[in-house]
């Protein structure tokens, strides 16, 4: 278990939060950022707390405790009723927050007040609730107005599937285990936890840091696909029929087109493949559009970063400026891009290989047959028996679970997919 530091030192972070491939976090001045591909952009508005659901739903609120909702389709924030200096979503029907009083207030289309005091609430995506108070007290919910306080203090605290984390007044990180806190290495000022695996914080100089654990709990999603593709919290699939699916954070809903096998990159644009033929769904004109040239799989992670193989496993990178194709030496069955441009790919006989630019590959120990890339420290496959394994900077771990497809999006979340088209969630 370790941090990795991720770029943006200089934006002077103090808030983040990160769920379901969705990651926002907001500066000490109230500027307000969104992590797409790896980078961080920024978005219009000012807001001192935020926060994002599993729906990827984002709530937030300013310095005047005005409460703000993120409208995605609009791309702009929406006021909503009401005052909190703090919010935390699990998703569009359950919002708490605390406001300048440390009055506890729980939305589902409107405001209820609910006995207490806290500094600060986090709701988690099962609906627990956790919440600290003025003296760094620890309280859990137990519904209705009644509250149990747990022993230990921390000032600020995070409630995902992986458990509850929070950081102490001396930025020390821990864990609950169930029957006392579990110290963790490392000093953060805020944290934000979805699963143990998607751990990210920022300490008190405005370092932005990701947990890296091999720790993976599978969660069956409902439905049946043959292939999945999650990037920023955008989620596809195609199934056997060749129907392709996209994910609200609740459910699929069948989306236009047909795929053998497609790719969504961080603006939430699809590049597919049929029959060899070449498909990109643009988000902004909800069509789709033909590509020149045949592939038989196709990656994409930003605009400036998509990569195919084709029938005879001749590799090819898609120049969007020159809107054309260019030839890579080398032969893979499978190729990923991730969203810093690290490629890595497998061939015919199951051999790993990442791309060192230009025409040079390096052949990586192990053996797999597809794999899916985040970035180049984020890099997740599954071999021919289909095990499933993650590769920790010098080998591969084996992470529990059978899978015949995998995706690893932007915060280290997983999604895949079984020889049953059983489909997982991590």
């Amino acid at each position: 278990m370790s941090w990795t530091q991720l770029n943006g030192t200089e934006l002077h972070l103090t808030t983040i939060a990160a769920k379901a491939g969705h990651i926002w976090a907001t500066s000490g001045n109230g500027n307000i950022y969104r992590n797409i591909n790896g980078r961080w952009a920024q978005v219009e508005g000012q807001l001192k707390s935020i926060d994002v659901g599993d729906d990827g739903e984002v709530w937030g609120a300013n310095f005047q405790f005005n409460i703000y909702r993120w409208d995605h389709m609009g791309n702009k924030w929406h006021q909503v009723d009401g005052q909190l200096k703090q919010v935390s979503v699990q998703n569009r029907n359950n919002v708490w927050g605390c406001n300048q009083n440390d009055d506890i207030y729980r939305w589902d289309g409107k405001w209820h007040h609910i006995e207490g005091k806290l500094k600060h609430v986090s709701v988690g995506p099962t609906g627990e609730v956790w919440g600290v108070n003025a003296n760094d007290d620890i309280y859990k919910y137990n519904g209705g107005n009644s509250w149990t306080q747990i022993p230990g203090k921390l000032k600020q605290i995070s409630v995902g599937n992986g458990g509850v984390w929070g950081v102490n007044a001396s930025d020390d990180i821990y864990k609950w285990n169930g029957s006392g806190w579990e110290h963790i290495q490392g000093k953060l000022s805020y944290i934000s936890i979805h699963h143990n695996n998607h751990v990210h914080g920022v300490n008190s100089s405005g370092g932005i840091y990701r947990l890296k654990t091999n720790e993976v709990n599978w969660v069956q999603i409902p439905g049946e696909l043959n292939c999945v593709a999650a990037r920023n919290g955008q989620v596809f699939g195609a199934n056997h029929h060749k129907k392709i699916y996209r994910w609200d954070g609740h459910q699929w809903h069948e989306f236009a087109g047909e795929a053998e096998q497609l790719d969504v990159n961080g603006s939430g644009s699809v590049w597919a493949v049929n029959q060899l033929n070449i498909w990109k769904f643009s988000r902004k004109h909800q069509q789709w559009k033909k590509i020149e040239g045949q592939l038989k799989q196709v990656s994409c992670s930003g605009k400036d970063h998509v990569w195919g193989v084709n029938q005879n496993d001749d590799i090819y990178r898609w120049e969007r400026k020159a809107h054309k194709w260019v030839h890579v030496e080398g032969k893979l069955k499978h190729v990923s891009v991730g969203h810093d441009g690290a490629v890595w790919g497998v061939n015919s006989n199951d051999d790993i290989f990442r791309w060192n630019g230009g025409n040079s590959w390096t052949n990586i120990p192990g053996k797999l047959k597809q794999i899916s890339v985040g970035d180049n420290d984020s890099v997740v496959g599954v071999n021919a028996n289909d095990d499933v394994f993650r590769w920790n900077g010098s080998g591969w771990t084996q992470v529990p679970g059978k899978l015949r497809y995998v995706s690893v999006d932007a915060d280290n979340s997983l999604w895949g997919a079984n020889a049953g088209h059983n489909i997982y969630r991590a």
